[in-house]
């Protein structure tokens, strides 16, 4: 089955870098005749302070999304294995988010680690994730597939009146 859409508008929200310690960026993203989907990007370079954690944690707000109402993806190259990270496993979990990327991000002939991360607030929102070894680099390629949710374009609406059919307009006088 092939896929395609047609961006219908972007909305740019936030860009913060913290001192070397942590660069994001936020997108809201509106697909033609669908809901709008909220993207968040980090990038933390691997010799940057051990305090980060709590730059984030200051600065979460100007990009994740914790409205269950929005399909939220936070992507980034967090540069920290979460196999071996509960700190931040339950900091995002206390924010509402899950982990949707399982297998390992950055493979050498040495080692192998889970350093790019994606975290999505509902996991329902998106039918496969995974990774992709691409070989131009030692970082895999993260990858999620969203369903298409498609944005109610008719709401009910309720209309209040009264039946005038045996009305006295002298008593509203």
């Amino acid at each position: 089955m092939e896929y395609s859409f047609i961006l219908k508008y972007y909305k740019y929200i936030s860009n913060i870098q913290t001192n070397n310690t942590l660069e994001m960026i936020s997108l809201d993203i509106k697909v033609l005749n669908s809901a709008i989907m909220k993207v968040g990007v980090v990038y933390r370079p691997p010799d940057s302070k051990s305090d980060w954690m709590d730059r984030f944690d200051d600065h979460k707000d100007g990009v994740i999304s914790t409205n269950m109402n929005i399909d939220f993806v936070l992507n980034g190259d967090f540069n920290i294995d979460l196999r071996k990270c509960i700190k931040l496993k339950t900091m995002m979990e206390v924010n509402g988010l899950q982990q949707i990327i399982t297998q390992p991000t950055r493979v050498t002939l040495k080692s192998e680690s889970l350093i790019n991360h994606m975290y999505v607030n509902e996991k329902s929102y998106f039918t496969q994730s995974g990774v992709v070894p691409i070989g131009v680099s030692d970082h895999h390629l993260s990858y999620t597939v969203r369903k298409r949710i498609k944005q109610n374009k008719y709401q009910h609406v309720y209309i209040t009146y009264r039946h005038l059919k045996h009305a006295d307009e002298h008593a509203y006088l």
